[in-house]
């Protein structure tokens, strides 16, 4: 039996996440160990404010733009770091998971990193910036 799939059917839109998170302190991860080095406290927490910023893409474009800043000051407009495109992979109400997708212009893999925001009562408790290809996460918090 050969099954017609609808060539002109919509592709399922992904909710519009839109996110301005200001970091006061991170944590690094490598083999799920936490890195202690000297720019870190004894416990590994590194004390430096991070600005992350999810940012849904144009209707032309599909998912969103994630962009990870090292910044003394409130988040105010785009950051000039280049934005890593990513997808929606897995989303409730206590985590959203997002995956890279495309080639750098450097010739690198995007689909080499992703994000993992972690939500309680709607507000956001931590985002973690996996690094697949290196096994390092970095876990933001306030």
């Amino acid at each position: 039996m050969i099954k017609i799939f609808n060539l002109f059917k919509k592709a399922r839109a992904e909710p519009p996440v839109d996110i301005d998170f200001l970091s006061s302190s991170y944590l690094r991860y490598q083999d799920k160990q936490i890195v202690i080095s000297p720019q870190t406290d004894s416990s590994g927490r590194h004390a430096e404010n991070t600005a992350i910023r999810v940012k849904t893409n144009m209707p032309a474009n599909p998912g969103y733009s994630v962009f990870i800043n090292k910044s003394d000051e409130n988040i105010t407009g785009d950051t000039s770091v280049m934005p890593i495109p990513m997808s929606i992979v897995h989303t409730n109400k206590y985590i959203t998971v997002l995956k890279g997708f495309g080639v750098h212009p450097s010739g690198g893999r995007y689909s080499d990193y992703g994000l993992t925001v972690r939500w309680t009562d709607q507000k956001i408790e931590k985002i973690i910036f996996h690094l697949h290809d290196r096994d390092v996460n970095i876990e933001f918090s306030k």
